[in-house]
């Protein structure tokens, strides 16, 4: 009984020194450190190279679904042409996609040893929408305030691109800033406009990039 004891006791010591040995001769998978500035110079251009791409997807691309196949082949095509003395890219990896008021790309890049995550993305949410006539103007105005995000935070500068109904292109007549990613804009509607209006708006964040969202007033 002892000797059998003995034999599987030696015979797990054994497995325990082999397991050790070949976990000792795997690879060591280490990361080189970049100096600082050199560091933040090559993340600051995977954001705006993902941020680039997101913009070309969601001005080029339709629907929403392509965005991930339009991204990552800018992506691609830009960094086909970086010298690889230079700059070496080992591979990388990139997810994206939208909805109504939403657009967003998340990209993980492999660059000299190192791994550079970025997520980039851009979100309106509508506040309040209503209309009111003008005693100036002599016509009815749509109000429409909204919350403008980019990459979680609120956005600094909005830009209202196009306002329509029906296929037809309202005037802006008033933008607003209101700080916080808060944003309010007028437009005209005519002196006798349908009611129950829904309002098309196509807005952009200052990297170019595009949602359109919808506005019922």
């Amino acid at each position: 009984m002892n000797s059998r004891a003995q034999f599987y006791t030696a015979g797990a010591t054994i497995l325990i020194l082999l397991l050790l040995l070949h976990v000792l001769s795997l690879p060591r998978v280490t990361y080189r450190p970049l100096e600082p500035g050199r560091a933040r110079a090559i993340e600051q251009m995977l954001k705006s190279l993902t941020a680039n791409a997101l913009a070309h997807a969601t001005r080029n691309t339709n629907p929403s679904g392509q965005y991930a196949l339009s991204v990552s082949r800018f992506i691609t095509r830009a960094l086909s042409r970086v010298d690889y003395r230079v700059l070496s890219v080992v591979s990388y990896r990139v997810e994206a996609g939208g909805s109504e008021g939403y657009a967003w790309a998340k990209a993980r890049y492999s660059i000299e040893d190192n791994c550079y995550w970025v997520e980039i993305s851009f979100k309106i949410s509508i506040i309040s929408a209503k209309r009111y006539f003008s005693n100036y103007t002599l016509e009815y105005l749509a109000e429409v305030k909204f919350y403008a995000e980019s990459d979680r935070k609120p956005c600094r500068e909005a830009i209202v691109e196009l306002i329509s109904y029906l296929n037809k292109e309202l005037e802006v007549k008033g933008f607003r800033n209101l700080d916080n990613g808060t944003f309010i804009v007028t437009a005209g509607l005519g002196p006798n406009p349908p009611r129950n209006l829904v309002l098309k708006l196509l807005i952009s964040d200052w990297r170019g990039i595009r949602v359109e969202v919808r506005a019922r007033v």
